[in-house]
């Protein structure tokens, strides 16, 4: 095993630590894939944060599914229509955390009315 130790200190301000060590990558282990299977899942993410957005898409996307992202909540209802008019709808609506929540509630309203089954049509009895 390799490694180093650091540190840098200024009177007053504080000290920051660094430590840096080399291990050999395991190739014997008992660790299970908990990965989900998500083959076929279509995802629209919506995730305020600009550092979670990519992380989550990377690994909703490495589970298999094919995620597309909107960067603000105001946007997700254009991204799904567009979708199903392009006859591949999602399965699935991700609203990251952060967005406040009246637009969240605004929006998975409007996401809902958009996926709700037309009612359906009262046929006359003929006589």
């Amino acid at each position: 095993m390799g490694g180093a130790i650091d540190v840098e200190s200024t009177v007053g301000k504080g000290s920051t630590f660094f430590v840096e060590i080399t291990l050999p990558v395991a190739t014997d282990h008992d660790i299970a894939d908990d990965r989900q299977n998500l083959a076929g899942v279509r995802i629209a993410l919506a995730a305020r944060d600009d550092t979670m957005r990519p992380l989550l898409s990377r690994y909703l996307t490495r589970c298999g599914a094919d995620v597309e992202t909107a960067n603000d909540l105001s946007s997700l209802p254009a991204l799904c229509e567009t979708a199903v008019s392009d006859g591949r709808p999602f399965g699935v609506a991700v609203l990251g955390s952060g967005w406040p929540a009246d637009q969240q509630v605004a929006v998975a309203e409007e996401l809902r009315r958009m996926s709700a089954p037309a009612p359906p049509r009262r046929r006359r009895p003929e006589w």
